[in-house]
């Protein structure tokens, strides 16, 4: 059977400052290299402190020399960790860690962190083969040398130390020793009269100190029966208050059940309470998100308002306000009007003209027939002297008649030209007229249209105010929602921390913590918390995985290298990180069964993380029961697992 050192821990120790950690030694040999000074000698000095017994009585000197030369240092400790699967040594674990505190004045011993004597933790050490009367269990630096310059009777006694026959030689001298001194008080007992004598005075001396204890024994019985007379009527007072105080007793336990059922009472009232809270606090949480999307939709709507001024300001400049733009097209279509109305008293009063020179016209050629007719009279009636007179005569009227034809000639081509204007200007009117009204019509239907177009964007816009109000509300809800339910997974986190050692509960807080404060970006957090899986198969994961569902998932080795720094420099904690760079797990065949599934099937998780994923849970098959899973362990030679968390080894 075998016994090793799996892990020494050093605190200012010689060239060792603060805390340091060794551990993962190899089980067969461990050889450590460095330069001059780095500490290899103190490591091996720091393991003879805790179990070679030649340090077990030092000085005060020595004490300060093995310590740590630092300001402020007053003391230290070395702890070394065994394996002790084989029951090597006589203690119930597979681990022990014994540990050696360093100070100026002591130097005590620790056994999985109780106090124990140095004398106990050498037997202990002895049973294991780390005998005092065989010191090279340890080889110190030059002892090989020494050894191969011995002369044959040394190298005689150096094997007699290491296989240990020297304990029984000194223990042999130790008998010897004690034979002797037992024969040479025999002989004195024996052999000499003094002796008897001393021994007959003794004896009459035992006498009277027995008759004197006899009297003792007498005056005690009666001291004895005069306490019991005391203590008996001390016991019936004593008695008598009992009763009193568990009257007293009785009606105090009544007054505390009661005042428990108060407390039972006020307990769920306060919890009530808390779930009144927890409601209030959330509808308080929606007004505020509510209020706050008012104030974001009032901004909205100042903003569109602006807009709209801006638009308002625009078309007033350009075609005024819909009441503006409509009086503008009334002033239009009463302008038109207007003017129809113009043009046509123009045309009513042209007419008039063009009746009233039709009129004369007619007046005049009736007055020209009657003119015609008098001087046809006058030809008549009317006697000349003479020929010549006649004609004169005639030649005058009828240069009158065609001055006045050419006169009315006149007149009537000047109201013929008037009337053919007036027909132009009545036909221009009429086209200008019916353009008016042709425009007229055609801005009266745009305005129609775009009346209704603006109704169905108001009303369109209306819906969709009211579809976002509604989406904001469900958001906020949602928001809300998640709130809460990341505040019960973070108080669930902390309670399940808590049921984890001081040290790694403190890393893990200490990690999220860091990963804020200098912003890493590499840090993706504990394997607990990267996956999802049904309830049912929880238990499953907790024993396949133990505490590497607590392992801190990083990108690289170097984030884990930063972080470990960190939290050495802080001493906050230990944690076991997982770099994703460094993982190279190996895919398992597993075989297809209906009762079979691999765990890494019922587990759900980003891409990113499944190489860790793979590392935990990979190997590993989900079985319906233990009869499937110890069935198929054995045939197929992997790990099965089942739903109760019952483990097949493939090793046994």
């Amino acid at each position: 059977n075998k016994m090793r050192i799996t892990q020494v821990k050093i605190k200012n120790f010689k060239s060792y400052r603060d805390q340091n950690h060794f551990e993962e030694f190899h089980k067969q040999v461990n050889i450590i290299v460095g330069a001059n000074g780095s500490g290899k000698s103190s490591l091996v000095d720091a393991i003879q402190f805790v179990l070679s017994p030649y340090y077990q009585k030092i000085g005060t000197n020595e004490r300060k020399a093995l310590l740590h030369r630092g300001k402020g240092v007053v003391s230290g400790s070395v702890e070394i960790t065994f394996d002790n699967s084989e029951g090597r040594l006589p203690v119930d674990d597979d681990t022990v860690r014994i540990k050696r505190n360093l100070g100026l004045s002591k130097a005590d011993y620790y056994l999985n962190d109780k106090h124990i004597t140095g004398a106990k933790v050498m037997n202990l050490l002895e049973t294991a083969g780390f005998s005092s009367a065989n010191p090279y269990y340890v080889v110190e630096q030059g002892k090989i040398t020494s050894i191969s310059r011995m002369s044959s009777g040394e190298l005689l006694d150096l094997l007699k130390e290491v296989a240990g026959t020297r304990v029984y030689e000194e223990r042999e001298a130790e008998s010897q020793k004690i034979l002797a001194e037992t024969r040479e008080r025999k002989e004195k007992i024996g052999g000499s009269d003094g002796v008897l004598s001393i021994l007959e005075a003794r004896l009459e001396e035992l006498e009277r100190e027995k008759e004197e204890l006899e009297e003792f024994k007498a005056a005690d019985r009666n001291r004895r029966a005069i306490e019991f007379t005391l203590y008996n009527r001390e016991l019936e007072d004593v008695n008598k208050k009992l009763d009193t105080l568990e009257a007293n007793h009785e009606k105090d336990l009544k007054e505390a059940g009661e005042i428990h059922q108060t407390s039972a009472e006020n307990t769920r009232s306060l919890r009530t309470a808390e779930a009144d809270l927890k409601v209030v606090t959330s509808q308080i949480e929606n007004l505020n998100t509510q209020i706050k999307f008012c104030q974001e939709e009032h901004a909205q709507y100042v903003q569109d308002k602006a807009k709209h001024e801006l638009d308002l300001n625009y078309a007033l400049a350009h075609f005024g306000s819909d009441e503006e733009r409509r009086d503008f097209l009334n002033n239009q279509i009463n302008s038109l009007k207007e003017e129809i109305d113009s043009v046509r008293r123009n045309l009513e009063q042209t007419q008039e003209e063009f009746t009233g020179l039709q009129t004369d016209e007619t007046q005049c050629r009736a007055s020209l027939q009657e003119l015609e007719r008098n001087v046809q009279d006058l030809y008549n009636r009317r006697e000349f002297r003479n020929v010549r007179e006649r004609n004169a005569w005639i030649d005058k009227e009828i240069a009158d008649l065609d001055e006045a034809r050419r006169e009315k000639t006149q007149r009537i081509q000047e109201y013929t030209n008037q009337m053919e204007g007036i027909q132009e200007k009545i036909e221009a009117y009429k086209k200008v007229s019916l353009s008016k009204e042709d425009e007229l019509a055609s801005r009266i239907k745009n305005r129609d249209e775009l009346n209704a177009r603006h109704n169905e964007l108001r009303v369109a816009r209306d819906e969709f105010s009211n579809t976002r109000k509604e989406l904001w509300r469900k958001d906020n809800e949602i928001t809300n929602q998640l709130n809460q339910n990341s505040q019960e997974i973070s108080k669930l986190l902390r309670k399940l921390y808590r049921t984890l050692n001081r040290e790694r509960s403190e890393g893990l807080e200490s990690v999220k913590r860091l990963k804020e404060q200098y912003n890493l970006k590499g840090v993706h957090g504990p394997v607990i918390e990267l996956l999802s899986c049904d309830e049912k198969v929880m238990t499953a994961l907790e024993v396949v995985a133990g505490n590497a569902l607590f392992n801190v998932v990083v990108d690289t080795d170097e984030t884990a290298s930063e972080l470990l720094t960190l939290l050495r420099t802080e001493k906050a904690g230990r944690v076991t990180f997982m770099p994703l760079n460094q993982l190279h797990p190996t895919s398992t065949p597993f075989p297809r069964t209906e009762t079979a599934t691999p765990l890494m099937e019922v587990i759900s998780a980003r891409p990113t993380y499944q190489k860790a994923m793979q590392q935990i849970f990979g190997r590993t098959l989900l079985c319906s029961d233990l009869g499937s899973a110890a069935y198929i362990s054995k045939t197929h030679d992997i790990d099965c697992v089942t739903n109760e968390g019952d483990r097949i080894n493939r090793k046994g």
